[in-house]
């Protein structure tokens, strides 16, 4: 899995809203993906995590989803 330089969950989630937008994604599956990227806002705020890496997402998934 490719590791990149961790960012914050706020600039993450604008960036591919965007990318969203411009590939013609509707507004009720960009407002799925907000609800998602909530819970993972709440996870991250619990675990006192400021910025997003590939270890925070698979940690996430694991403790919500198992």
């Amino acid at each position: 899995m490719d590791q990149r330089t961790p960012v914050t969950l706020k600039t993450l989630v604008a960036d591919v809203e965007t990318e969203l937008e411009r590939i013609g994604y509707g507004q009720g599956i960009i407002d799925r993906y907000r609800r998602a990227w909530s819970r993972l806002a709440e996870y991250m705020a619990k675990q006192g995590l400021g910025r997003y890496d590939t270890h925070v997402g698979l940690n996430f998934l694991d403790a919500v989803y198992q």
